[in-house]
C-alpha cells in the first residue's frame, strides 16, 4: 500500500523491485508525506518523500519581480491550470491591464506596462471579465533603470577572476546579475555594495579584445545599455627577480622584475604575496618596483597590468630576518625576581656560545637551552612596570637587535578563600580574596592540581573565582594563584578540605505549619561534619544554618514558607547541597488553633498564649476559661482570635489535656491539645567560661532536666534560639552559641529553658565577655617538619592567664600555652609533615581562635639544606654556598651566616642561593653552620650544617719545574697540608682535577701539567684542598718550553766493546 500523510492509504500496483503506482486519494490543498509499505501498513519506508495537492488555476509564483519604470519587463507567471482560451486571460498591474505575449499549461508571460514613477503594485491574473484574481500576493516593482558609468580596471587577464568596480546609479542588491560580452555572472561573482557601486568577477575569455560590460537589477531579465568596454588582454608573465632576497622591516629595496607582456599604464602593480605596489614601466619585458616592508619570510611576486590581483604564479622573495626575539614566556613576573623566562629567538647563533640577559640594565647570567631558545631568571625589581629584555652573547657587546617589554608585578596575594570546603568530585566555585590579582595568565593552583580557562574567572584584582578540580581522596590542600601562566604561585597556604558528601535520609518531624518561623527539624542521615558552613536548604531558599549533633544527626529551624511540600537538603559548606533528599511539607492551619509554649515547670505560672482560626472569641470579652485537665484557669482575651492565661502549679510531671471553654456556651471550643508539664531544669556550670565580646563561642552547658523540645539559652538578656544556636546533647549537656555582647567586656549570667523561652532558671552562673586573643607573629616562623619539642614564642595581644589558654597550628591541631603576658605565649609545634599552617591562639580552650592568622612554616629536616664548599682554611675568606627552602631564601636578601659562633653578612643570589664568606678561626675542626634572619630568627628550623676548617695548606716546590707546552707531563708538587678529598692543581688559570691529580701523601701531590694555552709561558703552580674554591698563594714557577729535538749524531758509529 501506499500512504498519503498520517492515515490516508490505497493499494499500490507493483511495477518493479524500485516502482509502485498509487492513485492519490482526494483531499484539500497543502503537502503530504508519502511513504510505501509491504505489510499493509505495519511497517513503511524509512525517509519520506512529499506530494503536494493545489488549487485549480492558482498562481504561484512570479518571476521577476522588479522591473523598469519604461515598462517591457517580461514577467512569468508559475501555477496551476493556467491554459485558458487565447484572449481571454489578462494580466493587471497595478490598474493597467495586459494581454499575455506567451501561453501555456503551467506558464504565462506578459510584459509589464509602463509606470509613471517608481511603485510598487499588485499583479493579478483574470480571465475576461471574471473579477476574481488567481495571483496569491504577488507585487510588482518599479524602478529607475541602473546606469553604468565606469570601470576599474577597464582591463584584465585572459584567464578572468579580475574584481572590477563598477561605479553608476541605482543598483538593486536583490537580482543583481553582470554580463562581459554574452556571459552573465551571479553569485559570489556579482557583489552589491551600495546603489552606486558593485563588484563583478570578470570569466574567462578565449581571445583578447573588448567586451561591453552591463549590470542587471532583476535576475537577468533586463540589463543596462551602456555600452562600457573593458579589454581582455595577455597576462604579465614574471620570469625573474634581481634581487631574490631582501631585508625584513625594510622599505626602501628596489626589485627589478624581468618577464613579458607588461603594459604601460597607471593601473601597472607589482604584487608581493597579498601587497601591491605601484610600478614602474621600462619596457614589455622589465619593471621596477620597490617592495613593501614586511616580517621575514618568502612572498610570490607577480606583475597586474590592471592594478588587480595577477593570474600568474610569480617568483619568489625572501625577507630576511635579522637576529630578533621572536617571542618569551611568560612576560611578566613578581617584583620580588626569580621567575624564569624563555625567550625564542630567530637570525643568532645561539650554539656555543655563553650568554647574559639583560633586564632593563640588571644584566644577569643566562643559559642557552637549544639554538634557539634562550632562558633567563628575572632578577628582583625595585618597581613594578615594563623593563626592556634583550641577551648578549659572549664575545659580542650589544644584545640582540629586538627587544621584548618585561613585566614586573606586585606579588600576588591569597588572604581568604570561601567556601573552604567542597565534594571529591570537584566543581565548587571557590571565591579567592586578596590582592594584586591580573587577569593575564591567571591561574590556580589547588594541591597539586592546576585549573586555567573557563574554570578561573578574575572579577576583580582582589576577587577570583575558581571551580575545584576532582579529587581522588578526601583531606586538606593548599590553593595558590597565579597571574603569569603557572610560572610563579602564591605561597600563602589558604587551605580547601575535599570531604565526602553528607546524605539526608528522613527529617523529624516531617511536616510544619505554613507561615511559621521557628519550627525546629532535626535532618538523619550519613557523613555529616561539624562546620561553620554546615546548614540546611528548604526549597529554594538560601542556606540556613544548622545545629551538628553527630555524623548522623543535624538540627535546623525551616524559614517561614506558604504550604506545599518542598525537598530538604544539606550542605556542608554554605553553598552546594550534597547527596539526598527529604521532603518537608507546610501544612495550612485551617481551622486548627495552637498554644505557645506547649510545656511548663510544675511550679506553674507559665504564660500561654492560645490561637484559634478565624474570630470564634468575637465578642467574649469575658467568661473565657483555660482547662488544664481538670483544673480550670482564667484566660484574658487579646483579639478575636487569641486569648492568653497562666498554667496552674502541677503535683507531678506529665501531660494534661488543653482545652478552651466558654461560659455562656457551656462547651469547649477544642479538646485536642495537650500541655506538659517538666520538673525545672538547673544550670551547674559552664565551658568555657569565658568568650570573644563578638559573640560566637560554643559553651558546653552542664546541669540537669534539660529537653531538646522548647531548648534556648540566655546570656544576660539576650536569648540564643534552639537550633543553630543551642543545641540538645543529653539531659545534662546543652550547646549554646554565645551572642555578641551588646554592652562589651563583662560578666553575664548564663540561663537555660525548656520551652521555647517562657521560663528560664535562675542559677545565675557566670560566663565572661572579653576582647579575643589577636595573634600579630610567631618566632620562629620556620620548624623542621616530622620534629617534636620545637617551641614557638607568639606574639600579640589580649591573651589571658587561663587553663584554658592553647596555640592552634592549621586546622585543628592544638596545644598548650605557657602564658608569658597579655601579649606573649610559648607553645611547643606539634609534629607534622612539611608545609606551612596559620598559627592562633585561644584564651578558651580553642572554641574561639580566628584573629590574626600569622604563618608557620614546617621544612623538611637536613635533605633541604647543604652548603658548598664543606671545608675551608682557618684564615678564612672561603666563599660558602648554602642552598635550602625558605620564604627568606629570595634574590637580594640579607641574612646571616653563624660560623659556630662567628657571624658574617650573607646575601642571596640570582639562584636563591646564600653566599657568605668564612670567618677566620684560630682552631682546626669542624663548626655547626646556621642561618639568621633579621632579630635572629631561625632560617633552617632546628638544622644545622657542618663546616670544616683545615690548617694551611702550602707548596713549597715543584719538579720537574719545565714542561712541554703541549703539556702531559707528570709534576710532583711538594708541601704541606694535602688531602685527598677536593684535591686539585692550578698552572696558571688552568685547573687538574679528577685523573689528572693524585695525593701520594700529606706532603707530595703529582699533577698531570695540562698544555700551554696563552702567551705567558711561565705560570704559578698552586694547589685546593676543597674543590677549587680555595688555592695555596705559594707562586712555585712552572715553564712551558719546547722540548730538544736530535737531528743527527757524528760520529754515528764506535767499536763494540
Amino acid at each position: 500500500i501506499c500512504r498519503f500523510g498520517l492515515n490516508e492509504t490505497v493499494r499500490a500496483e507493483y511495477e518493479s523491485s524500485s516502482m509502485v503506482t498509487c492513485v492519490a486519494p482526494s483531499r484539500g490543498a497543502g503537502t503530504v508525506g508519502v511513504s510505501v509499505s509491504n505489510n499493509g501498513g505495519a511497517d513503511y519506508s524509512v525517509g519520506t518523500v512529499f506530494f503536494e495537492y493545489s488549487v485549480a488555476g492558482a498562481v504561484w509564483s512570479m518571476t521577476p519581480t522588479v522591473g523598469s519604470v519604461g515598462g517591457g519587463t517580461l514577467v512569468t507567471f508559475t501555477g496551476a491550470n493556467l491554459a485558458t482560451e487565447e484572449g481571454t486571460l489578462r494580466c493587471t498591474f497595478g490598474s493597467t491591464s495586459v494581454a499575455p505575449m506567451t501561453l501555456m499549461n503551467g506558464h504565462v508571460v506578459c510584459a509589464a506596462p509602463p509606470s509613471r514613477v517608481p511603485e510598487m503594485v499588485e499583479v493579478t491574473l483574470s480571465e475576461g471579465t471574471t473579477a476574481s484574481a488567481r495571483g496569491f500576493n504577488l507585487v510588482f516593482e518599479y524602478v529607475v533603470d541602473p546606469v553604468v558609468s565606469a570601470l576599474m580596471p577597464w582591463r584584465g587577464d585572459l584567464s578572468g577572476g579580475t574584481v572590477v568596480t563598477v561605479t553608476g546609479a541605482g543598483f538593486l542588491s536583490d537580482g543583481l546579475r553582470c554580463r562581459l560580452g554574452t556571459e552573465v555572472t551571479s553569485g559570489g561573482d556579482a557583489k552589491w555594495l551600495s546603489s552606486t557601486m558593485v563588484l563583478c568577477v570578470t570569466p574567462a575569455s578565449a581571445s583578447e579584445g573588448v567586451a561591453v560590460l552591463e549590470v542587471s537589477a532583476n535576475g537577468g531579465t533586463d540589463f543596462t545599455s551602456d555600452g562600457k568596454e573593458y579589454l581582455y588582454e595577455a597576462g604579465a608573465k614574471v620570469l625573474a627577480l634581481i634581487p631574490t632576497t631582501g631585508m625584513a622591516g625594510s622599505m626602501t629595496q628596489v626589485v627589478t622584475v624581468l618577464g613579458r607582456d607588461f603594459k604601460e599604464s597607471e593601473l601597472l602593480s607589482c604584487i608581493f604575496g597579498d601587497r601591491g605596489v605601484r610600478a614602474q614601466y621600462s619596457s614589455s619585458s622589465m619593471v621596477l618596483c620597490v617592495s613593501p616592508m614586511r616580517g621575514g619570510g618568502s612572498v610570490t611576486v607577480s606583475v597586474s597590468n590592471s592594478g588587480g590581483d595577477s593570474a600568474d604564479d610569480g617568483q619568489l622573495f625572501e625577507y630576511a630576518v635579522m637576529s630578533s626575539i621572536i617571542s618569551m614566556y611568560p612576560s611578566a613576573g613578581p617584583v620580588t625576581g626569580g621567575t624564569t623566562v624563555r625567550l625564542w629567538t630567530v637570525g643568532a647563533e645561539l650554539d656555543g656560545h655563553g650568554v647574559e640577559c639583560i633586564f632593563g640594565r640588571t644584566p644577569v647570567a643566562g643559559k642557552i637551552v637549544d639554538s634557539r631558545t634562550v632562558e633567563c631568571v628575572a632578577p628582583a625589581g625595585a618597581l613594578r612596570g615594563t623593563v626592556g629584555l634583550g641577551f648578549v652573547l659572549d664575545g659580542t657587546s650589544e644584545p640582540v637587535m629586538s627587544e621584548v617589554g618585561f613585566e614586573y608585578y606586585d606579588l600576588p596575594r591569597v588572604l581568604q578563600i570561601w567556601p573552604s570546603r567542597g565534594a571529591l568530585s570537584g566543581g565548587t566555585v571557590v571565591s579567592l580574596r586578596g590582592s594584586g590579582f591580573r587577569a593575564d595568565d591567571v591561574q590556580c593552583r589547588i594541591g597539586g592540581t592546576f585549573v586555567s580557562g573557563s574554570d578561573v574567572n578574575m572579577v576583580s584584582s582582589t576577587l577570583i573565582s575558581v571551580a575545584t578540580p576532582m579529587s581522588g581522596a578526601a583531606g586538606t590542600v593548599a590553593v595558590e594563584v597565579s597571574v603569569n601562566g603557572g610560572v610563579d604561585f602564591t605561597t600563602d597556604g589558604r587551605e580547601f578540605v575535599y570531604s565526602a558528601p553528607a546524605t539526608v535520609e528522613s527529617l523529624q518531624p516531617s511536616h510544619g505549619l505554613s507561615g511559621s518561623k521557628g519550627q525546629v527539624v532535626t535532618v538523619l542521615g550519613r557523613g555529616f561534619e561539624q562546620t561553620a558552613e554546615l546548614g540546611c536548604r528548604f526549597g529554594d531558599t538560601t542556606v540556613v544554618r544548622g545545629m551538628y549533633l553527630s555524623s548522623t544527626t543535624l538540627v535546623c529551624t525551616a524559614p517561614a514558607r506558604e504550604s506545599g511540600a518542598v525537598s530538604v537538603s544539606v550542605s556542608s559548606n554554605g553553598v552546594e547541597d550534597d547527596a539526598g533528599l527529604a521532603l518537608y511539607e507546610y501544612m495550612a492551619a485551617g481551622s486548627v488553633w495552637s498554644v505557645a509554649p506547649s510545656a511548663g515547670p510544675t511550679s506553674g505560672g507559665t504564660e500561654l498564649t492560645l490561637h484559634v482560626a478565624g474570630t470564634l472569641l468575637e465578642g467574649a470579652l469575658s467568661g473565657v476559661k483555660c482547662l488544664f485537665g481538670v483544673t480550670v484557669a482564667s484566660a484574658t482575651v487579646v483579639n478575636a482570635s487569641a486569648v492568653t492565661c497562666k498554667a496552674p502549679s502541677s503535683l507531678k510531671a506529665g501531660v494534661v489535656s488543653l482545652s478552651l471553654a466558654l461560659d455562656n456556651a457551656g462547651v469547649s471550643l477544642h479538646g485536642a491539645l495537650a500541655f506538659e508539664y517538666f520538673s525545672m531544669p538547673s544550670v551547674l556550670g559552664v565551658w568555657p567560661a569565658r568568650g570573644s565580646v563578638a559573640g560566637g563561642s560554643v559553651v558546653s552547658v552542664t546541669g540537669s532536666g534539660f529537653r531538646e523540645a522548647g531548648l534556648r539559652c540566655r546570656f544576660g538578656t539576650e536569648e540564643v534560639l534552639g537550633g543553630a544556636g543551642a543545641q540538645f546533647v543529653s539531659s545534662t549537656v546543652v550547646a549554646c552559641v554565645a551572642p555578641g555582647s551588646m554592652s562589651g567586656v563583662g560578666t553575664v549570667a548564663v540561663e537555660v529553658s525548656v520551652n521555647d523561652g517562657s521560663d528560664f532558671t535562675s542559677d545565675r552562673v557566670e560566663f565572661l565577655y572579653e576582647t579575643s586573643a589577636t595573634v600579630t607573629s610567631v618566632w620562629p616562623s620556620v620548624g623542621v617538619s616530622g620534629t617534636s619539642d620545637q617551641v614557638v614564642t607568639v606574639v600579640g595581644e589580649h591573651f589571658a592567664r587561663s587553663s584554658d589558654l592553647i596555640c592552634r597550628f592549621g586546622l585543628n591541631e592544638t596545644v598548650r600555652a605557657e602564658y608569658e603576658s597579655s601579649s606573649m605565649v610559648t607553645c611547643v609545634a606539634p609534629s607534622r609533615g612539611s608545609g606551612t599552617v596559620s598559627v592562633a591562639v585561644s584564651n578558651n580552650g580553642g572554641v574561639d581562635a580566628y584573629l590574626g592568622q600569622p604563618m608557620y612554616q614546617y621544612s623538611s629536616a637536613g635533605s633541604g639544606w647543604s652548603l658548598s664548599p664543606s671545608k675551608g682554611p682557618r684564615s678564612g675568606g672561603t666563599e660558602v654556598t648554602i642552598k635550602g627552602s625558605s620564604d627568606l631564601m629570595r634574590q637580594g636578601q640579607e641574612l646571616v651566616c653563624v660560623f659556630g659562633t662567628a657571624q658574617r653578612q650573607g646575601l642571596v643570589n640570582e639562584d636563591g642561593d646564600l653566599v657568605c664568606s668564612s670567618p677566620a678561626t684560630s682552631a682546626v675542626g669542624g663548626v655547626s653552620v646556621t642561618v639568621l634572619a633579621t632579630g635572629g630568627r631561625e632560617v633552617m628550623g632546628l638544622v644545622s650544617l657542618e663546616f670544616e676548617y683545615h690548617a694551611t695548606t702550602r707548596v713549597t716546590g715543584v719538579y720537574p719545574s719545565a714542561g712541554s707546552p703541549t703539556g702531559g707531563g707528570v709534576v710532583s708538587v711538594r708541601g704541606e697540608g694535602f688531602e685527598a678529598d677536593g684535591l686539585q692543581c692550578r698552572f696558571g688559570k688552568e685547573t687538574v682535577s679528577g685523573q689528572g691529580v693524585k695525593m701520594l701523601s700529606s706532603s707530595l701531590v703529582a699533577c698531570v701539567a695540562p698544555g700551554q694555552t696563552s702567551d705567558d709561558r711561565i705560570v704559578a703552580v698552586e694547589v685546593s684542598i676543597n674543590d677549587g674554591s680555595d688555592f695555596t698563594s705559594d707562586g712555585r714557577e712552572y715553564v712551558f718550553e719546547p722540548s730538544a729535538t736530535v737531528a743527527a749524531l757524528r760520529p754515528s758509529q764506535a767499536l763494540s766493546g
